[in-house]
Parts: structure tokens; sequence; C-alpha cells
């Protein structure tokens, strides 16, 4: 569900962007604090449950799950959005350095003596983007033991880097490097075998003109994965309906591969968690 609102809304930012680039620019900044703030549910829901048959060796459900996060919004959606909320402001600084690029004449030479800002604005929120990637399986655990609001959060995953940095950095790698490895071996595999062999059918038994038309009536933002996906070129209403549907239903897969994915990490992030801070069964 929040893939598909994903793309429909990044597919209304670009017939607005077509009329007003800001319209377009804003619409992304809203589809994406969407979907970070629905997979912060679902994260929430996943730490929580994870935490307490893993760490806790007790049994949980994800009614329980829904209900703690509930009790804890805030915290679980505030302390993501912190982080793109920072991202997007650097975003948002180097735009208004572009707009001043603009400027008649003048404006090409204020924005290069202007590009040390920009390199350095980039780096930063690259490096804010590494801890939040650092930091995404650690947030829940926090927050459930120790009932932390975003801010405290934030603080207090900073305090466990500075107190366990070597070791932090050290499970959390070895956890990245593992799920890398397994996509490489088994996800990639699996993808483009499917892949070949879904299309190939599909193309043989639809036809290869009907699955193009199909593929180009996805809309923009939407199909992720399928290979011609979301072009805005002219079809016919049957090909565009066509088009909407294959996109929602395609979301299924990149959908079930973030979850699995989620959850391996969050389960990580929580041992993780544990081992660093002492935590045992309660």
């Amino acid at each position: 569900v929040a893939i598909v609102l994903f793309g429909v809304l990044q597919w209304v930012g670009g017939l607005l962007g077509g009329i007003l680039g800001l319209l377009g620019t804003i619409f992304n900044v809203v589809a994406w604090l969407g979907f970070v703030g629905a997979a912060a549910l679902v994260a929430s829901i996943i730490g929580y449950v994870v935490h307490q048959t893993v760490v806790e060796q007790r049994s949980s459900s994800i009614k329980a799950g829904i209900d703690w996060t509930k009790s804890q919004i805030k915290s679980v959606v505030g302390t993501p959005i912190a982080f793109v909320g920072v991202i997007g402001g650097v975003w948002a600084l180097t735009f208004v350095l572009g707009l001043l690029g603009r400027i008649p004449v003048a404006g090409p030479i204020v924005w290069g003596a202007l590009s040390p800002v920009t390199v350095m604005l980039s780096l930063i929120a690259g490096a804010v983007g590494v801890v939040f990637l650092y930091s995404i399986p650690l947030y829940i655990p926090v927050i459930y033991n120790e009932k932390t609001g975003p801010v405290e959060t934030l603080k207090r995953l900073g305090g466990l880097f500075k107190e366990h940095g070597f070791s932090l950095a050290l499970y959390l790698l070895l956890t990245i490097v593992t799920m890398g490895f397994a996509w490489i071996v088994i996800i990639f595999p699996l993808l483009t075998i499917g892949t070949r062999i879904g299309l190939g059918g599909t193309a043989a038994g639809l036809g290869g003109e009907s699955l193009t038309q199909i593929m180009t009536g996805i809309p923009s933002g939407m199909g992720i994965g399928l290979p011609g996906a979301g072009g805005m070129a002219d079809v016919s209403w049957e090909f565009d309906i066509a088009g909407w549907l294959t996109g929602i239903g395609g979301a299924i897969a990149p959908a079930a591969l973030l979850a699995v994915t989620a959850l391996v990490y969050y389960t990580a992030g929580c041992i993780i968690y544990a081992i660093v801070t002492g935590r045992q069964k309660s």
C-alpha cells in the first residue's frame, strides 16, 4: 500500500511539475515523507514483535505491535523523519544555491564561487544518510527499552555509538555484508530468472507490442523493477487501465522483499542492542 501510494503521489507530482515545477517538488517531498512514515510504522511493529520473541523470548503478536506503535507513534515516526528532515534541509539549501546560478550574467559565476559550499553540504547529507542507515535497526529497541522521545532517541543513538562505536559498527557492518551477500546469491538470481520467465511467457502469450504498450501505460513513479515501466507516452485507454493495474500488482514483489529485509535487519538490530547494553530476557 505504501509503495502504491508513493507511486501515485510521484505520478501526481510529475503532472503538476509540468505545470509548475515547485508543485512537482512539493508532491515529491510529500511522497517521500509519507513513504518514510509508513515504513517507520511497519518497522516499529516488526521491531516490537522481534524484540519480545527473540530477545525476551516470550510470545507476541502483530496486534500487540500495532498497539505499542500507537502508544509510541511520536517517537516511532518522528525519529526517521528527523533524519530525513536534515537531508531535506540540505537539499533545500543546494536548491537555493542552484537558483542563484540562474541570475543573469553573474549567476553562473556566483554558483561556481559557492560550489565548495555545495560540495560540503553534499558530504554532510551523505554522512547523515550513512548514520541513518546504521541507526535504522537500533532506534526501535532504544524506544522500546528506554521510552525515549524523538530528540532523546537521536541523542541516545549518538551515545550508543560514542560508548560502543567499534563493536556497534562491526556488528552492523557484518549484518549489512551478510544481507548484501544474500541479495547477490539469492535475491538477484531470483528476480532475474523470474523476470525473464514471467515477461518472456507474457510476451509470447500477449504479444510483444501489447506488452510494451501496457508497460508504457504504467504511471511514472510506479512499476518499480518492471522493465520499460513509468512512461508518459500516449496510449489508448485500455492500456492506461492495464498499466495502472500492472503498476499496483507489480508493487507486491518489492514490498515482499523490503518486508523480509526489514525483518532480518530489525532482528539483527534488537540482538545487537541487547549485546552492547547487556539486556537480557525479562
